[in-house]
Formats: C-alpha cells, structure tokens, sequence
C-alpha cells in the first residue's frame, strides 16, 4: 500500500519514493509516505538520493523480518518554514541498538555496515541540521529523524 498526501514541485523525490513503494509492495510492506509541498527543494539530487535511498534501504531490510512490516515515511516543513524534518518510522521487533546506545547492523556483510548513516549524517551537517534515532519497545518501531535547515 502506498499512500502520499504531497503536491510537491520536485518529481525527482516522488520518483525515489516510488521506486520504494514498489520494493516495498514485492516485499509485502505497507509503505505510506507523507511528503509536504515546499520541502527539501533545495536539496541537490545526490543528497536526496542518498537520503532516502539509505534510510529507506535500512528500513526495508528491518521491516521485512517483521510479522506485520511497515514503513511510515513523513517529510515536513518546522521551525517556521525554516527547516525540514525527515521521520522514518519502520517495524523492528528486535533494537537495533547496542547496550552502548549505537546502532548494530545485523547485515552478514558487516565491513559495509555504517556507510549510508555516515552519508546521511554528512549531509545533515551540511545544512546545519541533525541525525537522530530511537527505538521503542513497546511498539517494536525504529525511528530515525533528519532536520535540515533551509539555506539562506
């Protein structure tokens, strides 16, 4: 199920985020994506692409082992209109968080592990803005939250 409430100007994003919904759908994954008019404009086609190509990746290869898999993709405009939160909430029945608050890759290929997060965390940095992440027990849920700030 792919369900988007955006009337965005940028078909590139729409784009990615189908290449998703249909990865998703092959997979059995309910992927919804809500993505704000005005929003991530700015962003040249490589940080986008590297975006939401590493964390939708991630996502997918957390939900797929679930019983019931979802992704919950929502981009929006804050702080006035002066930035844009990314928020990508996927099904996780185990954390993916080590006892020392990082997170562990349970990929077999683990030499490759933290690359696509090291990227999105670059870019992050780029436009003044942050990477976070929580996990939540109680609803078995991995979320990860980019903020970017608009350039001036």
């Amino acid at each position: 199920m792919f369900n988007t409430s955006f009337i965005n100007q940028y078909p590139n994003i729409l784009s990615a985020t189908g290449h998703f919904k249909e990865k998703c759908s092959n997979c059995n994954i309910n992927f919804e994506a809500d993505i704000r008019s005005n929003t991530l404009g700015y962003l040249p086609s490589e940080d986008y692409t590297s975006i939401f190509c590493n964390l939708l990746d991630n996502a997918i290869e957390s939900a797929i082992h679930c019983n019931e898999p979802y992704i919950d993709c929502n981009v929006s405009l804050i702080r006035g209109g002066n930035a844009d939160l990314i928020s990508i909430a996927n099904s996780c029945d185990t954390s993916p968080l080590g006892s020392d608050g990082r997170l562990h890759s349970k990929k077999h290929d683990n030499h490759l592990h933290g690359y696509g997060l090291k990227s999105v965390k670059r870019i992050a940095d780029k436009y003044n803005g942050l990477l976070n992440y929580i996990y939540s027990e109680e609803k078995h849920e991995f979320r990860i939250v980019v903020m970017l700030e608009h350039p001036q």
